[in-house]
């Protein structure tokens, strides 16, 4: 038959992520790699090659034949890579900085050649370059990211000794069929009410009081700002999630929730929470978009401790990763609207470091968008250094009140360190402009009197209700 397709069935988080990119918003998976040592150029673009050649992930696009409206995933036999060099060696530390974070930002997909297509080589010294990669999220995550690494590592090691890798990597049209077939099965049911129960509609419109009411476009735009925490917290930390048997992604999630709580006034929270979606050890190293965003709803009232709440959150994500694979936004009956979570959390450790011969590979920077949100906290833990940062929609929100935002979370954080025992009510999480602009408004007490005078507002009274009784003497 001329013009046949072959391909294969997106995965649930395929289409979750393409359903999304219909408002035109781009949703990206980008990294710097930095190469420490002596690199061989041809052996960098060879191992590229090699890893593309391995995982068929990354010569995949997605294709829309006309009969049908879901795109299919079809793989292309093509592993070349275009190479862009840009030479920094003739500017200073600060000026070279700038520039790889512009470039950065400025690495565009053509998606119509493939997912990883181009490659841009940034030469900073003889023994120091960056290799910026950029990917769409349906064919990658931050996992993704992070073993991206390690592959490269092994293919230059590969062409540098003049051998072949010759194990057989996991496919990821293995595991979207897979987890197509799982959806549909029978037993999948107990699952689906599971979620059904989680995903309340109400709690989805739930907004921050200094979001921008005028602004309600369609397409989304992510920015972000970073929160320094110093190392001492980092190991108090951990020191309370020893003591109280839990985790430090757990303690940081149950602050996050707390201060929505304070700031939204709502009894119930629901924040969207990344989970690796990779439970089984055969998909570690596998390449592909597994993440998923899961409801992680508590309920709140003033008088329960902290501890509470973190042992609820500890609770929540453990009963949330037990049934990961059967949640699906189509579960959620609603409008044409696209739902998606209006806060989010994401935690992740440190990728590791990789040698291969005179060079090391390590991930310098990332940056991925699989999920929609009006602000989102993002936590990098590894070797004593914990790295936060706070994600959120311009459209919605000023980078003004996101610097203050940063700073309530920092505040509560290190008051639920220090008295985990106390009410959630009485943690400490506003700053002294913020008291002090609070105790101003409760002081406030003065209102505008109307310019009418008393038998006038007597009359009008009357008028409104004729027929109610205006006074009653000893009755």
């Amino acid at each position: 038959m001329p013009n046949q397709i072959i391909g294969y069935r997106l995965s649930p988080q395929q289409k979750r992520v393409w359903s999304l990119q219909q408002d035109g918003s781009s949703y990206v998976a980008r990294c710097a790699i930095l190469l420490d040592g002596t690199l061989n150029v041809s052996f960098l673009e060879k191992a590229l090659e090699t890893v593309i050649k391995r995982h068929q992930i990354l010569r995949t696009t997605l294709q829309c034949p006309s009969e049908i409206n879901i795109p299919i995933q079809v793989i292309t036999d093509s592993s070349r890579v275009l190479w862009r060099e840009v030479d920094l060696t003739g500017l200073d530390a600060q000026a070279q900085e700038a520039a790889v974070e512009k470039l950065f930002e400025e690495e565009h997909l053509n998606l119509e050649q493939g997912p990883l297509r181009h490659a841009l080589l940034l030469v900073l010294s003889t023994r120091r370059h960056f290799l910026l990669l950029s990917l769409p999220t349906v064919c990658a995550d931050a996992w993704t990211l992070k073993n991206l690494v390690p592959e490269i590592s092994l293919a230059y090691t590969a062409c540098a000794e003049g051998r072949e890798l010759t194990d057989e990597p996991l496919q990821y049209v293995q595991f979207s069929e897979w987890q197509n077939e799982l959806v549909a099965d029978e037993d999948a049911e107990e699952g689906k009410e599971y979620w059904r129960q989680q995903l309340i509609p109400e709690l989805l419109s739930s907004s921050l009081p200094f979001e921008s009411k005028t602004q309600r476009q369609r397409v989304f735009e992510s920015h972000a700002l970073s929160l320094a925490f110093p190392a001492e917290t980092v190991a108090a930390i951990d020191s309370l999630a020893l003591r109280h048997g839990t985790t430090a992604e757990a303690f940081l999630l149950a602050c996050w929730q707390t201060l929505l709580w304070r700031l939204t006034g709502q009894r119930e929270i629901v924040v969207g929470t990344a989970f690796e979606s990779r439970p089984y050890e055969e998909l570690h190293d596998a390449l592909g978009l597994f993440a998923r965003w899961l409801p992680i709803n508590a309920a709140f009232d003033k008088h329960i401790s902290f501890r509470e709440v973190l042992k609820r959150a500890r609770e929540s994500m453990l009963n949330a990763s037990n049934w990961q694979d059967y949640f699906s936004w189509d579960l959620l009956a609603q409008n044409d609207a696209i739902g998606f979570f209006p806060f989010g959390f994401e935690y992740a450790k440190v990728a590791e470091k990789y040698q291969s011969a005179s060079l090391a590979f390590s991930i310098y920077k990332q940056d991925v968008t699989v999920e929609r949100f009006k602000v989102k906290l993002c936590c990098t833990e590894g070797k004593g250094v914990l790295h936060v940062e706070l994600q959120y929609d311009a459209k919605l929100y000023e980078a003004a009140a996101m610097q203050r935002l940063a700073g309530e979370y920092q505040r509560l954080s290190e008051s639920a360190l220090g008295h985990p025992e106390v009410e959630i009510s009485k943690l400490a999480w506003l700053g002294e402009i913020e008291e002090r602009e609070l105790r101003c408004e409760w002081n406030q007490i003065s209102a505008a009197m109307p310019a009418s005078c008393l038998n006038q507002l007597f009359e009008a009274q009357v008028e409104r209700c004729a027929e109610a009784v205006a006074v009653v003497f000893e009755e």
